[in-house]
């Protein structure tokens, strides 16, 4: 199980959003369950598969201009 844990500062990218992401589609895959409903259980896997994409997404480059227009605004 180790082989899959990412200890590189980038696996905290977007950790909110994946964590929001989750809780909504367990809520609605709790609902999809309650009325027996594939369709609303089969929005709640898309939705996880949204999350789970997430840690895909390349990072953003950041210039030298923008590097330094934002210790300008710090200080």
């Amino acid at each position: 199980m180790s082989l899959f844990l990412d200890r590189k500062p980038r696996s905290r990218r977007f950790l909110v959003w994946k964590t929001r992401i989750f809780a909504v589609a367990a809520v609605i895959a709790l609902v999809g369950m309650y009325l027996n409903n594939p369709y609303v259980t089969g929005a709640a896997l898309v939705l996880l598969l949204v999350g789970v994409a997430l840690r895909f997404v390349p990072e953003r480059k950041v210039s030298a201009v923008d590097s330094e227009s934002g210790e300008s605004d710090l200080e």
